[in-house]
């Protein structure tokens, strides 16, 4: 009898220690995942941001378009880019010779629909990683010593930074070619390819931005 009890002890023992292990491995992991989720939504969601590329990078003297009406119009391509329904990206704005014209032409606007695509992705996991984090940290507070929690922290905390000083490096050392893979793995056409002399968007928000 007590060798049955003490093997049902080691297994349910096993099973804790294994379901601890799981536990903490996904909180590290989810840290870095809130963290970045989290300012990719403040970024897409602040529309100074995109009025710091108009201004910053004279998108009004490459797309021939008064500011103001570049100002104006990053106000609707947020609100595009974060509602749950926008309906249809169409923006017309009066350019700099006073004739109204479509700011977007069609191979930018479906652009769009897909980056609007992936940011709801983006969201999506922002939302379930910091849910999937806090209840982590709520379990660990209640069932395993603080001094669990704060190492899981700590890993998180390291892993973020790795992950950083890597994307750092790749900037520096090779931005272009990341930046291009990452794009064919992001998207499953070549929309993205936009051409600078013509396309509105990738005057509004060029590749130093």
């Amino acid at each position: 009898m007590d060798i049955v009890s003490g093997s049902a002890s080691s297994r349910k023992d096993t099973g804790l220690g294994l379901f601890r292990s799981i536990a903490f491995t996904v909180l590290v992991l989810a840290i870095p995942v809130a963290l970045v989720a989290t300012n990719i939504r403040f970024a897409v969601s602040d529309v100074r941001v995109y009025d710091y590329s108009v201004r910053e990078y004279s998108a009004a003297a490459a797309a021939d378009i008064p500011e103001s009406e570049l100002i104006s119009a990053n106000r609707d391509l947020r609100s595009y880019l974060t509602s749950d329904d926008p309906g249809p990206l169409h923006i017309v704005v009066t350019n700099a010779r006073g004739e109204d014209e479509d700011l977007f032409n069609a191979r930018e606007t479906a652009h769009l629909a897909d980056v609007r695509d992936l940011f709801r992705g983006v969201f999506t996991l922002q939302v379930v990683s910091l849910a999937v984090l806090l209840t982590l940290a709520v379990v660990m507070l209640v069932w395993w010593p603080v001094r669990a929690l704060a190492a899981a922290a700590l890993y998180g905390a390291l892993l973020t930074g790795g992950l950083v000083g890597i994307t750092g490096a790749v900037a520096v050392t090779g931005f272009d070619a990341a930046w291009s893979q990452f794009h064919f793995l992001a998207f499953a056409n070549d929309l993205w390819r936009l051409n600078p002399a013509t396309d509105h968007l990738i005057q509004m928000f060029p590749e130093p931005f």
